[in-house]
Parts: C-alpha cells; structure tokens; sequence
C-alpha cells in the first residue's frame, strides 16, 4: 500500500522521496552545463514513551532542496544558451509521536516539509524545478493530555482531538492514545 494512502501510518513508515534531477544540458556540448540534482527525501522519526514527550526545539523530516540550474551563457554575446534545468524538491518524510502526554511549546517546530525546486537560470532554457510534496505527521496522545503550541508542517486540522476516519487529505492523523 503506498505511504500517500496510509495517513494514519498503520502499515506504512517510509521516508520521503527525492525530487528528480533536472534534464541535462546541450547534446553537442557535453562539457557545459549539465544536470543539476533532485534534494534527497525527507526523513522518518518515531518517537514514542510510556510517559511523556515534550518538544521545546526541532523535529524536523523535511525534504530537500533541488539543486539550481547551471547560469548558462547570454545569446547576446553570441553563445548559445544551455537547456539545463534545475532539480525538483524531495518530498517531505514522517514524523510519529506516541505518548500519553505531548506538549509541544511555542518555540518548537514539527515539519515535513516538502524541499524547494531549484532556481531556474536566466540563460538556460529547462526552468526552475518543482517543490517536492508535503510529508505526514502522526500522533498518538490522550487528548486531555495534549497541548500544541508550536508550528506543525503540514498544519494540524484538529489539534489535538483524534482524526475521522484514517486521517485528511492535508497529511495528518491525531489518534487516542495507545493507538
């Protein structure tokens, strides 16, 4: 079952993908320009306790930036443009918190964030690269127990009160704990 259909992370626990690498540069000319790299997958956190998790900093599973296009030459100054592109963003990852009690305080940061496309160039025909896609955030949590004051990526749509169903479209999923 692919990880995109699974939001409540019951059967699948896999990083995110890296962006694809941007098209290569002038057939003829091999030595100029060339292919810029796709950013690397997001990572997978589990963090689980019989007790308590308390985050006061950075959990972060984020994607990668793609890398940017190679800058190529001015047809004005009479070369010729090189059609390199830049890379994609790699697709943000998992983060997973299991604990009767979660706080996350108002300094912290949880994030899956998709990675950046790559800066196209001004001479180079190929274009900038796209942004790698949104990863998921998990928690399992006694919701009386639960307090979100920090910025989540994707952004929490309940809270702390649990999901409907197997999780939303917007990538995240809040189950009563232990489930």
């Amino acid at each position: 079952m692919a990880a995109a259909s699974d939001l409540a992370i019951d059967r699948t626990f896999y990083p995110g993908s890296g962006g694809g690498g941007g098209s290569g540069d002038y057939l003829n000319r091999p030595a100029f320009g060339g292919t810029s790299g796709g950013g690397g997958g997001g990572g997978a956190l589990r963090v689980w306790s019989d007790t308590r998790i308390t985050v006061n900093g950075r959990l972060l599973a984020n994607g990668g930036d793609g890398g940017d296009a190679y800058i190529g030459t001015n047809r004005a100054a009479g070369c010729d443009p090189q059609p390199g592109a830049a890379g994609g963003g790699g697709s943000g990852g998992v983060v997973f918190l299991r604990a009767p009690t979660l706080t996350v305080t108002a300094r912290a940061q949880v994030s899956a964030a998709g990675g950046v496309g790559g800066a196209g160039s001004l001479y180079a025909t190929g274009g900038s690269g796209g942004a790698g896609g949104m990863g998921r955030i998990r928690l399992s949590v006694d919701p009386a127990r639960c307090r979100l004051d920090g910025r989540f990526a994707p952004a929490l749509t309940s809270g702390c009160a649990p999901s409907v169903g197997n999780g939303v479209a917007g990538r995240d999923f809040v189950a009563s704990y232990p489930r």
